[in-house]
């Protein structure tokens, strides 16, 4: 089983895809990071280091700026496109080995479940490494640029982290854990993601179709959850796999939604596989 594994890790790491996907998704980080510190010195200077007046110190610092919590046009285009960067370096690779007879090849020579499970590893680890590694990148180069100062819960209303939101008192307590583990959730949630489109090609034999079909579900179910809420007058939560990885955001980041999504992707994509193990491989 290990070497197996080993082997679609190899396939998938070495993969140009990834390193497209992974290229793609640091460019964003990073020019989110010199937006935003462009931004943050801008105003300092503007109000002359605060001598005058209050200066809201968390909103220039590097947690206030990160991808989690910031405001730019970067960090936008990095949220939207993440569902389908993650899904490009490796989500696609059953079907395309149906396709070439490299599956059936395979079949002949270890157990389906293993050889799937592996898959299925690989397939995860792309779409967690695409998401988290950016995520900290865009910190770290943020860090080079501004001071870490410590986030004040008094300047909530110019960050937009609630009390309700996910992790919520580990940003104003422990700021850089807060960092560390939405990354490693996010990494996750598109992780699972990568899963689902990886059993979902079982079924679709068009690896175009695959992709963007997979990525129109994530617009459509971003789209949805903007009018749903609204329609039926109630507050609501983030569902969506735009939404939802963002530390902030026009409604609540609900815990519970978070467990809920990770987990329906997660039994989803593995229950689709397990089910379509003994399928024709041809």
């Amino acid at each position: 089983m290990s070497s197996l594994i080993r082997l679609e890790l190899r396939k998938a790491l070495a993969n140009r895809w990834f390193f497209i996907s992974l290229g793609l998704a640091l460019a964003l980080a990073l020019a989110s990071a010199f937006i935003s510190a462009e931004a943050a010195l801008s105003w300092a200077a503007l109000k002359d280091g605060g001598s005058q007046e209050y200066l809201v110190m968390t909103t220039q610092g590097s947690y206030g700026n990160s991808l989690f919590v910031g405001e730019d046009v970067a960090k936008e285009a990095f949220f939207l496109l993440a569902p389908l960067l993650a899904l490009t370096p490796y989500a696609w690779s059953l079907r395309s080995e149906v396709v070439s007879g490299f599956l059936a090849h395979m079949y002949t020579r270890c157990p389906r479940s293993r050889y799937l499970a592996a898959k299925a590893t690989a397939t995860f680890t792309t779409g967690f490494l695409v998401a988290a590694i950016p995520l900290m990148v865009n910190f770290i180069a943020l860090s080079c640029l501004l001071p870490a100062y410590q986030p004040e819960v008094y300047d909530n209303l110019y960050l937009g982290v609630n009390p309700e939101d996910a992790f919520a008192r580990l940003f104003y307590e422990a700021p850089f854990c807060y960092l560390l583990v939405n990354a490693l959730v996010d990494g996750i949630l598109y992780g699972t993601w990568a899963l689902c489109v990886l059993a979902v090609s079982t079924l679709v034999d068009n690896r175009v179709l695959l992709l963007a079909g997979s990525y129109l579900f994530v617009i459509a179910t971003h789209a949805f959850s903007k009018v749903i809420f609204p329609a039926l007058g109630v507050t609501g939560f983030r569902f969506s796999l735009i939404d939802l990885p963002q530390g902030v955001g026009d409604i609540d980041r609900d815990p519970r939604a978070l467990v809920a999504v990770l987990l329906i992707q997660l039994l989803f994509g593995t229950l689709l596989l397990r089910a379509r193990e003994g399928s024709d491989a041809l």
